[in-house]
């Protein structure tokens, strides 16, 4: 198989894209969206900045999937049926864009934003200098995942032993939601909830970036 080299420039401005190594989307800022490749071609996905509801200045900003769509449920018997569009209707569920070890654990930030119906609020104006990174779940995977937590929530209900659920014709975008560091904790500032520094995966590698960029800046504009 021949290998496909893309460059990573934004399709609307030429600029230079950024993310981090396992990225499946990349960002301009300048345009505020997310570039996802797939087999050379680019998928154009705009920016949405969550406002913090949590008075504290953000230090960063971390991807997380929104993803409505309809149910459809081919299979499971008529109380399960009714159970799951009594719980859903026509959802909206969160899933972490970016790779948080031993979520099991600590607890996954999409699925506490969709048990909790939390709608996340636009930032107005976008906070563009911020850093943010780390979008490592491509479409197909996050639609799956967004299908089982909808399970996993009919599951508290009622038994779903098998039920068939799907979204139809699911549509997506990409949320910066914004975090505090707390000494050995990330705190996002929309939940409170707290995340292990140590469970999120390149953070260290994303905040260095930011160094880095906050040190070009200040060496074009003395």
């Amino acid at each position: 198989m021949t290998p496909c080299v893309t460059a990573l420039v934004c399709p609307h401005c030429q600029s230079h894209l950024h993310g981090l190594r396992y990225d499946v989307a990349f960002t301009c800022r300048t345009c505020n969206v997310a570039v996802l490749f797939e087999q050379g071609k680019a998928e154009v996905q705009r920016l949405h900045w969550a406002a913090a509801k949590i008075a504290e200045a953000a230090e960063l900003y971390l991807p997380v999937w929104r993803v409505r769509g309809q149910l459809d449920l081919a299979q499971g018997t008529p109380q399960q049926q009714r159970c799951a569009m009594r719980l859903l209707g026509e959802p909206t569920i969160y899933v972490t864009g970016f790779q948080a070890s031993r979520s099991g654990t600590f607890g996954d930030l999409g699925t506490s934003l969709t048990r909790q119906a939390d709608k996340l609020s636009a930032s107005s104006p976008p906070p563009l200098t911020s850093p943010f990174g780390g979008i490592v779940r491509r479409m197909d995977e996050t639609i799956r995942l967004a299908e089982l937590v909808a399970l996993q929530l009919v599951d508290q209900r009622c038994d779903v032993t098998g039920m068939t659920l799907r979204l139809r014709e699911p549509t997506l975008e990409i949320w910066a939601v914004p975090f505090k560091q707390e000494g050995a904790a990330l705190k996002d500032l929309v939940l409170g909830t707290l995340v292990p520094t140590l469970a999120v995966d390149d953070l260290e590698e994303l905040l260095s970036l930011q160094l880095l960029e906050r040190g070009a800046q200040k060496k074009g504009n003395p």
